[in-house]
């Protein structure tokens, strides 16, 4: 079972983005200027959403070059067995020449 879906990964971003926004001003007690707490409160939200938004970017990126990988060697298993296949149909039918 693939627990790394696109659609997980989408998921995960979305709970975490609602998550930051409901945060609390005081999450955000570093910030010690009263007039301007709220802007940089918003600004700071801003922030960690727009990282969470990389983080997530790279992890769909990644599970598709995993994908993208895994297709590849399976198609490659595919063709060697597959010549597997008619090399040995092809010397069956020589032996089958030579001896029959």
């Amino acid at each position: 079972m693939d627990y790394f879906t696109y659609a997980t990964i989408v998921d995960d971003f979305l709970r975490l983005k609602k998550a930051v926004n409901l945060m609390d001003d005081s999450f955000f007690d570093f910030i010690d200027e009263h007039e301007t707490k709220k802007q940089k409160v918003i600004l700071e939200k801003k922030r960690l959403i727009q990282q969470l938004k990389m983080d997530t970017a790279f992890k769909l990126l990644t599970k598709l070059e995993a994908n993208i990988k895994q297709d590849y060697n399976n198609a490659i298993i595919q063709k060697k067995n597959q010549l597997k296949k008619s090399k040995r149909n092809m010397l069956m039918v020589q032996s089958v020449e030579c001896f029959g």
